[in-house]
């Protein structure tokens, strides 16, 4: 049942994200091509005009795709969870578990789709315009060559190494997608048990969550950070290793707590079955 939910989520979601993405993606291309004065001919002074109206439209659209998803996937959590569209789904054989994790995990899916068309949308823009905005894409793979050797060599062996590293980087990105969607659920959830103004009461509790979550990883990040920039590279880096460590671990437990109260106000205490 969790799969058919997914499904039928995912037919309800992927247009309008779909369209966005495409659209940006549209831009970068037309913004790449601007950046050459040969596009237009029409005058120096008309072209750099149309190039910078360009541009910022083109980072305007990034920033705007970028918040209108995350909206949208919170409207539409919204609609279909706790409107009379929503109603329907809870007359449906399914579980409040069900429902949550089939939507959090979409949420999470989408989120890291809109970002990886954000970032191949500013690709495009680079690859198209590179060569006009003076980018010499040698000389950029050398020194991409030559920051991973030379991070490599910074992680003092055994701990912690730069593949391990990597790792938590990894991890860290993973929890940060997966509280992303708990974060928005109980937001969303909190918010409907106030008897009016239930969106104002979810954007509160979202601010709530968000200083307590915040606050709760900068203070467990607090010994770790310095500073002082000390001659001992390893220890520099092992702090910073440390501290995308615990990070990363009070996300985790905020998403296991998020989600617990957003199943128990869906079981408990909403009458939507």
């Amino acid at each position: 049942m969790l799969g058919k939910l997914m499904k039928h989520e995912w037919i309800r979601m992927w247009r309008v994200p779909t369209l966005l993405l495409v659209v940006i993606n549209v831009m970068a291309i037309i913004a790449g091509m601007t950046t050459s004065t040969r596009v237009w001919g029409i005058g120096a002074i008309t072209d750099s005009f149309l190039r910078d109206l360009i541009m910022v439209l083109f980072i305007a659209g990034i920033i705007g795709v970028a918040f209108g998803a995350y909206i949208y996937f919170a409207v539409n959590f919204y609609k279909s969870t706790y409107s009379d569209e929503g109603y329907l789904l809870h007359t449906l054989p399914v579980t409040p578990r069900q429902i949550l994790i089939s939507k959090i995990l979409l949420i999470g899916i989408w989120q890291t789709i809109v970002t990886i068309g954000v970032a191949l949308a500013l690709i495009i823009w680079l690859v198209v315009g590179g060569s006009n905005l003076g980018l010499n894409w040698e000389e950029l793979i050398v020194g991409i060559s030559g920051l991973k050797t030379e991070l490599e060599t910074v992680f003092i062996q055994p701990y912690p190494s730069f593949k391990a590293m990597v790792f938590l980087m990894i991890v860290q990105t993973i929890v940060s997608i997966i509280y992303t969607g708990t974060f928005m659920a109980c937001s969303i959830t909190l918010g409907q048990l106030a008897k009016k103004h239930r969106i104002g009461a979810a954007i509160g509790a979202g601010v709530a969550i968000s200083v307590i979550v915040s606050s709760t990883v900068s203070i467990c990040q607090l010994p770790f950070i310095t500073e002082e920039i000390v001659n001992n590279m390893g220890i520099q880096i092992q702090n910073f290793f440390l501290s995308i460590l615990v990070g990363t671990i009070v996300y985790a437990v905020a998403i296991v707590l998020l989600y617990l109260i957003s199943e128990y106000i869906l079981t408990k205490k909403l009458n939507l079955e």
